[in-house]
């Protein structure tokens, strides 16, 4: 996981965090999580992969975005 504050100049000042695991379960499946809240911007990321999602041997791979920008 980790944490962060900073200033850009499109997201203005901003704090930041994220938290990944790679082995979710046991079963090799990975999982993150990703959110920065600023004065001028935001945005929110979740994703999910399972590399064995059948008995194929396919993958399955899942994203969902979220950002905002507020620019004058």
């Amino acid at each position: 996981f980790g944490v962060g504050v900073g200033f850009g100049d499109i997201s203005g000042g901003f704090g930041y965090f994220w938290i990944e695991e790679n082995n979710l379960f046991g079963d090799a499946r990975a999982a993150r999580i990703q959110l920065q809240l600023g004065t001028g911007a935001s945005s929110a990321t979740a994703t999910y992969l399972d590399r064995h999602f059948n008995a194929a041997g396919d993958a399955l791979s899942l994203s969902a975005y979220y950002n905002l920008y507020r620019r004058t």
